[in-house]
């Protein structure tokens, strides 16, 4: 795992403590164009939100979330499904606003299958975060999997980056 998505997934643990309520999931939104619109503030107060939703077989869930340029994001999916720890497994996709597809990952963890991804943002506008199960690269719901999630996705705000760089900056002194 890169050391910038090991941070992203560090800042999105700290941050998804202080997440008051997940957004949950609305049907449908199983297409770029039917995504599920997340709230403006969706990211205000710890730069961090999440989402609660399930993936049934065949099933797709895109999530457009207004990203301004030049920030990082993460985005990493955890397996809510109490009895499969390790049996699901999740594809991520990360769509520009225009519609084409900017990445996608599967199994981002060392351990399991779910996905995580982070990347600077190149454009400002409205990306989409789509999910599907393995083996569906295509994302187009070709695929067996059946489980409930949590999607969490931050930007961490300066505040948060001017601390952790203080600290970074504290033990490169020490050494």
């Amino acid at each position: 795992m890169s050391k910038l998505l090991a941070l992203g997934v560090l800042l999105g643990f700290f941050a998804v403590g202080a997440v008051a309520q997940p957004v949950q999931e609305v049907e449908p939104n199983n297409s770029f164009d039917t995504a599920q619109f997340l709230p403006d503030d969706f990211f205000d107060g710890y730069g961090a939100g999440a989402v609660e939703g399930h993936l049934g077989i065949g099933d797709l869930d895109y999530y457009a979330v207004y990203l301004p340029a030049d920030v990082l994001f993460t985005a990493a999916v955890y397996d809510f499904t109490p009895d499969e720890p390790y049996d699901n497994d999740s594809i991520m996709g990360i769509f520009y606003p225009s519609g084409a597809l900017f990445d996608y990952n599967d199994d981002g963890f060392d351990e399991g299958y779910m996905s995580a991804m982070d990347f600077i943002v190149p454009e400002a506008g409205w990306w989409r975060v789509a999910l599907t199960g393995y083996p569906d690269y295509d994302f187009e719901g070709d695929h067996s999997e059946d489980f409930d999630y949590r999607l969490v996705m931050s930007i961490p705000e300066p505040a948060t980056i001017s601390l952790l760089l203080v600290g970074l900056g504290a033990l490169v002194r020490r050494r």
